[in-house]
């Protein structure tokens, strides 16, 4: 009797511990094997059951066995009965499975069949072959494909006498096994063996999707290239796309020579598709024909080609490509471009830097894009002399670049530029530049310096971007240049540093905000003031007192809707019972109240069980007063019984 009480006792502390831990792997079942096979033979659940069978799949060995092939009949509990039994890795369970192929039927058997295929059990052969001939289709289907898994000679020869009288379904699935043997045969470097497969499908009587994966198979094989040829000149879509497929897949330099032939033989749609293959292939004997090929009218073509040539990597290829940039189709010219910049030949940057006084002022500025795209560093001399240019497209372009490329030393001569500047594009393009130069460089407080020396004698078009450039920056020597900023007697000035405040990065700036929020008589500051404060508290780094502390700072100052909206967002990000409490403030407003219901039901979705009970309570039964969609009312509902049920 006590030793009965114990075992019951066992199996009790398992289902416990069954229930408290889901199982992810081996190193988090805290139950052991014996305690699993007791929960299996007590009268616990299916869905403890379950789990018990997918546990002992990760602890269970040999013992583990018999329990869960005796489950291997059973409607509900076979497949995670399989499931164990196929991580356990004991002989023990591919004789256990063997038995099982006569003593199961129905979708069990078709489990079991699908357990043997998936730990490769040769020694299931005959039986499996038998299978094949069952009245049952979906066994003999599985029989099939558990053969093919296998990937031996003998079981492809079973699957090859059953191809010769298969029809309909049963040909279909016969002819995915052996195609799955052969490809099992080839992982195991018996290219000879796995021929013979390929070959017999391929010269079957079957539907061209069998043949094309056959004859893919045969070329891999056997090499022979005029196979391929053969696909690639059929006229079903299917079986050309096979042989672009082992195009790709087949090396050597007489595929690509078979190849570049069949380019005059194909259609137009179907030379873009090979053009795409000799690309990928990369092989650069290509590269003469693809060259050509960029001058043909079709633009299809000569895109397909141009791309190509890119993958390939030839410098062969960038005089063309040079040459193209002065093509009046803009997408010609943008392949082109990037062809360019992708050759790593540094021979192709002498070429770029010859084609930098190119008369073609549009030419020219791409030439400075491809300049700063491929890092030419001697460039940088030519950029310098073509800021000053009295074109605007080549002046933008050279400052773009000279970005790019510059270092903090060239940075005075950028400010002088910029300080002087009343031009809205070139100011835009000195911005860039700067912001590209500062970010990078090290000494990012000599930077701070020079941009706040450069601000005293700047004008106010380029006061504001140098205050975009000092955010980018960042830092608080930054911050407390670009905050004297905000009394400059300049209106738009001083809109540009507020509004660089309000979206600056770190937290160090939320006192200038909450100040501006309180002091400023603008509504504007205000307003963007808010809004960056606001935008903080979705930091990661700030404190949840913090953040919480920022919201009732500046919920007395909010007097928009929109801002009353971001406040809640904040809040529902805390979501504790004092931002509740403030959300549930504004269910009183009808404006914002559909907002409110929302925001509320989301923090109640989120709640942890007994989690500020008594706020949350007071806060859905207010929304089930208010709320005007019913929808929201119920839910609010539903949460009020999940909390009494909690009590």
């Amino acid at each position: 009797m006590e030793k009965k009480r114990m075992k019951k006792f066992m199996v009790g502390v398992g289902l416990v511990v069954l229930m408290a831990f889901p199982v992810v792997g081996a190193e988090f079942v805290t139950n052991s094997m014996a305690q699993l096979i007791e929960v299996l033979k007590s009268e616990a659940g299916q869905e403890l059951k379950a789990s018990a069978c997918r546990d002992l799949g990760l602890v269970g060995g040999k013992d583990a066995v018999p329990i869960l092939a005796g489950l291997l009949g059973d409607e509900k509990l076979a497949h995670m009965a399989r499931y164990g039994l196929e991580q356990i890795p004991d002989p023990a369970v591919d004789e256990a499975l063997r038995v099982a192929l006569s003593n199961v039927k129905g979708p069990q058997l078709v489990g079991v069949i699908n357990s043997i295929g998936a730990r490769r059990d040769v020694k299931a052969m005959e039986q499996l072959g038998a299978l094949l001939k069952d009245q049952d289709q979906q066994v003999a289907h599985a029989a099939a494909a558990a053969l093919g898994r296998l990937g031996t000679v003998d079981a492809g020869k079973i699957l090859e006498s059953v191809l010769e009288q298969a029809k309909g379904e049963e040909m279909a699935y016969v002819c995915d096994a052996i195609l799955c043997c052969a490809d099992r045969l080839m992982s195991q470097r018996k290219e000879s063996k796995a021929l013979g497969l390929f070959e017999k499908v391929s010269n079957a009587d079957v539907p061209v999707r069998f043949k094309a994966v056959a004859l893919r198979g045969v070329i891999r094989c056997s090499g022979q290239v005029n196979m391929l040829v053969d696909m690639l000149n059929s006229s079903d879509q299917l079986m050309f796309s096979m042989g672009l497929m082992v195009a790709q897949e087949l090396k050597g330099r007489k595929v690509t020579s078979a190849l570049i032939f069949q380019l005059g033989r194909l259609h137009p749609e179907k030379v873009v598709q090979l053009v795409q293959v000799l690309g990928k292939r990369r092989d650069r004997a290509a590269a003469p024909e693809l060259i050509a090929l960029v001058r043909k009218k079709d633009k299809a073509t000569r895109m397909a080609a141009v791309r190509s040539l890119s993958e390939i990597g030839d410098s062969a290829a960038a005089p063309v490509f040079m040459d193209l940039l002065k093509d009046p189709d803009p997408e010609i010219v943008q392949v082109a471009s990037l062809g360019l910049a992708s050759l790593s030949d540094p021979g192709v940057n002498d070429d770029v830097i010859k084609m930098l006084d190119c008369p073609d002022s549009a030419v020219r500025a791409r030439m400075f894009d491809l300049v700063g795209q491929r890092r030419i560093k001697k460039a940088i001399p030519v950029l310098v002399k073509a800021m000053d240019d009295k074109d605007e497209v080549i002046r933008f372009a050279a400052i773009r670049n000279f970005g790019l490329l510059a270092g903090t030393s060239e940075l005075p001569s950028m400010l002088e530029k910029i300080v002087k500047s009343t031009n809205a594009g070139e100011i835009g393009a000195l911005e860039k530049a700067l912001s590209s130069i500062c970010s990078t460089g090290s000494d990012q407080g000599g930077c701070v310096q020079k941009l706040a020396e450069s601000l005293q004698k700047a004008t106010p078009e380029s006061k504001s971007a140098l205050l975009r450039v000092l955010r980018t920056v960042g830092g608080a020597a930054a911050l407390k240049v670009v905050r004297g900023c905000v009394g400059d007697s300049n209106k738009d000035v001083h809109k540009a540093a507020v509004r660089v405040l309000s979206e600056w990065k770190t937290v160090d700036v939320i006192p200038v905000l909450q100040e501006l929020a309180r002091n400023s008589t603008e509504q504007l500051d205000k307003i963007l003031s808010l809004r960056g404060c606001l935008g903080m508290v979705s930091k990661k780094e700030v404190p949840p007192k913090e953040k919480l502390s920022i919201c009732k700072d500046v919920a007395s100052l909010i007097q928009r809707d929109e801002e009353k909206k971001m406040l809640m967002g904040a809040l529902a990000g805390i979501g504790n019972a004092e931002s509740l409490n403030m959300i549930t403030a504004y269910l009183d407003e009808p404006n914002v109240r559909r907002d409110a219901v929302s925001t509320v039901l989301a923090i109640a979705k989120k709640r942890a069980k007994k989690q500020n009970a008594a706020v949350a309570k007071a806060a859905l039964e207010k929304v089930v007063k208010v709320a005007e969609n019913p929808v929201d009312v119920k839910q609010a509902q539903e949460f009020l019984k999940q909390i009494e049920k909690e009590k």
